[in-house]
C-alpha cells in the first residue's frame, strides 16, 4: 500500500489527527532547502507550535496565507504573466536553481516541481488546524516520505 493510501486510512480516525500532522509538517521540512524565503522554517515553527496548543490560529494561518501567496507567484511565473516573467522573485529564482541543478531537470520540469511542493505545503499548513478531511490531494504524494512515515507510524 502507498504511503498515500495509508494516510487516508489514518485520516479516517480523529485520534490520529495530531500524528498525522507532525507527520506531514515532517515531510515539508524535508523540502526546506527549496524554499529560501524564509516563510517555510518559520511558518513549520509556528505550525509545530499550534499543534502543540502553543501558537494561535491567528499567526498559523498568517503564514498559510504568505506560503499560499508564494505559490500563488510560481503559479503566475509558470502561466506567463508579464510581471513574473520578467521581474520573478529572487527566491523563486534561487530554489529554481537548486532544484534545476539537485534534482536535474529543466527550467519547465523545475517550475512544475516548485510549483506543486508549493501547493503541497499550503495544503499541510491548511491540514493543520483543519485536520477533518484536508489532506494533501493524492498528486501531490510524491512529496510524501515513506521513511519519515515508518519513522511517525510504525514503531517497532
Amino acid at each position: 500500500m502507498e504511503v498515500y493510501e495509508k494516510i487516508v486510512k489514518l485520516n479516517h480516525d480523529s485520534s490520529n489527527y495530531r500524528q498525522l500532522q507532525r507527520y506531514l509538517l515532517a515531510c515539508c521540512a524535508s523540502y526546506k532547502k527549496y524554499r529560501s524565503s524564509g516563510d517555510l522554517e518559520n511558518g513549520l515553527n509556528v505550525a509545530s507550535k499550534y499543534i502543540d496548543g502553543r501558537e494561535t490560529w491567528k499567526k498559523l494561518h498568517r503564514y498559510e496565507w504568505e506560503l499560499e501567496g508564494e505559490a500563488f507567484g510560481i503559479e503566475y511565473y509558470i502561466d506567463g504573466i508579464n510581471y513574473f516573467k520578467y521581474h520573478p522573485d529572487k527566491a523563486m529564482l534561487l530554489d529554481l536553481r537548486k532544484i534545476r541543478i539537485q534534482k536535474r531537470l529543466n527550467q519547465d520540469e523545475a517550475l512544475e516541481y516548485l510549483d506543486s511542493l508549493a501547493y503541497f505545503i499550503v495544503y499541510v499548513f491548511s491540514y493543520c488546524y483543519r485536520a477533518s478531511n484536508d489532506l494533501p490531494p493524492q498528486k501531490y504524494a510524491q512529496f510524501l516520505c515513506p521513511k519519515l512515515f515508518n519513522r511517525f507510524f510504525c514503531v517497532g
